[in-house]
């Protein structure tokens, strides 16, 4: 689930604690998406001090009500963002303040299935912040709030690096915990989940909660599939890492690999043989999971037709087998009468008897 805002006095506060300082180390790391454009300057997030009097660091949407952008008292145009709010379509976004160098502040933005793009700018000019807001500007301040959704809100008095920041936007669970200073998941309630006990104070309506964010890591677990009597499972992480194993009767077949089940597979039944293998290129219609899958269904269809097809010598000496008058294939050596698919079914000594 995820929280999402439909009023401005939705907004939710931390003003027990100073939060991080931008003028000396800041990350947050969120999932936002758009429920309504206000065609206005909308606060996702705000550092702010003198009780909510004065900015720090506002992370908002422009005036557009879609551009995110990075504001403070020392660069009120901001650092804009790339990326676009979309209504309805979540967002990955984050901000790394390391001082109040011109460079020091930067926005990361994603879309789902997208690059990153970073944008580096100033933040600078804010006072020391005493306390943090959500979907507006301050506990007391109503105005330029967010209509829309936010989750995954982690914060950190650390600058976190790019692959850091990505590795948060894919996991519904912290992956850095050194520096943390407050993880708000925001799925079903407003609760600091650090350990640090800064849960948000609510505004005086309730938010609402909504669908969660599609994370990256989808089909975390296990999953079972199957294709007529073929059944098969993996088991991983994010997409699809770890091990496959399948098997049909006599047939049995495993995949190794890593995120799109890279790696080799083999299997076997009988005389039956084959294997399976591909690389990290590989597309999603191939690899060594598709792979398996056609060769157990092309070992299946070659066992059918063994079992089908009538032996043409005696399996026990090898000679050439004869057709009698009741159409049975015998072996004149020692009288053996076989079956399709090599089974042993009598011999000419007691066949009369039958």
């Amino acid at each position: 689930m995820s929280m999402r805002a439909d009023q401005a006095s939705d907004r939710v506060s931390y003003t027990a604690s100073a939060p991080p300082a931008p003028a000396t180390a800041f990350t947050v790391t969120f999932w936002a998406r758009l429920r309504v454009d206000r065609d206005d300057f909308s606060t996702m997030l705000r550092l702010h001090s003198s009780s909510g009097g004065s900015t720090s660091v506002n992370i908002a949407t422009g005036s557009s009500g879609t551009t995110p952008v990075v504001v403070s008292p020392g660069n009120t145009g901001g650092i804009v963002g790339a990326d676009p709010l979309a209504v309805d379509t979540w967002r990955m976004l984050a901000v790394t303040v390391a001082g109040t160098g011109a460079t020091d502040g930067k926005i990361y933005t994603r879309t789902v299935g997208g690059s990153t793009s970073v944008v580096s700018g100033l933040v600078s000019g804010g006072g020391t912040p005493d306390g943090i807001t959500l979907f507006g500007r301050s506990a007391g301040d109503a105005t330029e709030w967010f209509n829309g959704g936010l989750a995954y809100v982690r914060v950190w008095s650390a600058v976190l690096s790019q692959a850091e920041i990505e590795a948060e936007w894919a996991s519904a669970t912290i992956v850095r915990t050194s520096g943390v200073w407050a993880n708000w998941p925001m799925l079903t309630d407003i609760n600091d989940i650090s350990g640090n006990a800064r849960h948000l104070s609510a505004g005086s309506t309730a938010l609402t909660v909504e669908d969660n964010p599609p994370l990256s890591t989808t089909v975390t677990g296990t999953a079972l599939g199957t294709f007529g009597s073929l059944t098969g499972a993996a088991s991983g992480v994010r997409t699809a890492s770890g091990t496959a194993a399948a098997s049909l009767g006599g047939l049995t077949g495993a995949a190794v690999g890593t995120r799109k089940v890279t790696g080799s597979g083999a299997l076997s039944g009988g005389a039956l043989t084959g294997t399976a293998s591909d690389s990290a290129a590989a597309t999603p219609a191939s690899g060594s999971w598709y792979g398996l899958l056609d060769i157990l269904r092309e070992g299946a269809q070659q066992y059918r037709e063994e079992q089908q097809r009538p032996p043409e010598a005696c399996l026990d000496c090898g000679e050439p087998l004869r057709t009698s008058p009741r159409g049975e294939l015998f072996c004149r050596f020692d009288g053996s009468i076989w079956a399709a698919g090599g089974r042993l079914v009598g011999h000419v000594s007691t066949a009369g008897r039958r």
